[in-house]
């Protein structure tokens, strides 16, 4: 596999080329970008790849791309993003890696590919990223097909886990605690900063379900109470004439 060498990716890239000669290596066109892939999980170093469509002639190179405006862009540049374009048989993926580990559960970026002169596109992208933890062997016995537990890691504790997708909420770290109580009921009497058992098959909540699951409930107005009548006055009594 063939790729250009990283190039360090500020928060607003020009997309202009320096050199002349690099500039006329690559053809006025276009490149589309296309679907993303993860390889790395929460608390590591991000590490993602984006399908490319370049036109036909099309050379792009990592000037030809560069961070837009959205919900993590400071996060990732702080984190130092670098962007390299790379060569797999006869496709094209540009990949996007931080030096530093990224601790935010879900990242928003928008990514803007455009050589000089050529076209350009536009696109967002959601990265939801979940800690990395080891896929458990099939228990003896298991029916084939049946879905594999996951493994916990040496040091594991119901704490660490949320903390690592919560680093910064407590609410959402002590709700995240509860929810993998609920689903895994052998540790539903284990603290949180207790150690969990080496090996333990874990089942972990769904992210997106669990976010929704946080979000307050709307409030709903009170019915207005029943309408009451007061009972009628008692009828007169007509006086008696004299």
């Amino acid at each position: 596999m063939r790729a250009h060498a990283p190039k360090r990716l500020p928060r607003r890239v020009a997309g202009i080329l320096a050199a002349a000669g690099v500039a006329l290596a690559t053809p006025a066109l276009g490149v589309r970008l296309g679907e993303l892939k993860a390889h790395s999980a929460l608390g590591e170093p991000l590490d993602v790849t984006v399908a490319l469509r370049p036109s036909r002639g099309e050379a792009p190179v990592p000037d030809c791309f560069r961070l837009g405006s959205a919900r993590s862009t400071d996060l990732l540049v702080e984190a130092g993003a670098t962007v390299a374009v790379e060569r797999q048989g006869p496709s094209l993926r540009l990949r996007l890696r931080t030096r530093a580990p990224i601790q935010e559960p879900a990242l928003h970026f928008r990514l803007n590919a455009g050589c000089p002169g050529g076209r350009s596109s536009t696109r967002d992208y959601e990265i939801p990223l979940s800690p990395r933890i080891a896929l458990a062997k099939p228990a003896a016995g298991a029916a084939p097909g049946e879905a594999a537990g996951q493994r916990s890691l040496p040091g594991d504790t119901l704490a660490s886990i949320a903390g690592a997708i919560y680093p910064r909420n407590t609410a959402a770290r002590d709700a995240y605690v509860e929810a993998l109580r609920a689903g895994n009921p052998a540790l539903a009497g284990l603290a949180p900063d207790e150690p969990i058992p080496d090996g333990s098959n874990l089942v972990l909540p769904d992210l997106r379900g669990f976010a929704m699951g946080l979000a307050p409930p709307r409030a709903t107005a009170e019915p207005p109470p029943a309408a009451t009548h007061a009972p009628p006055p008692p009828a007169a009594f007509a006086g008696s004439g004299a």
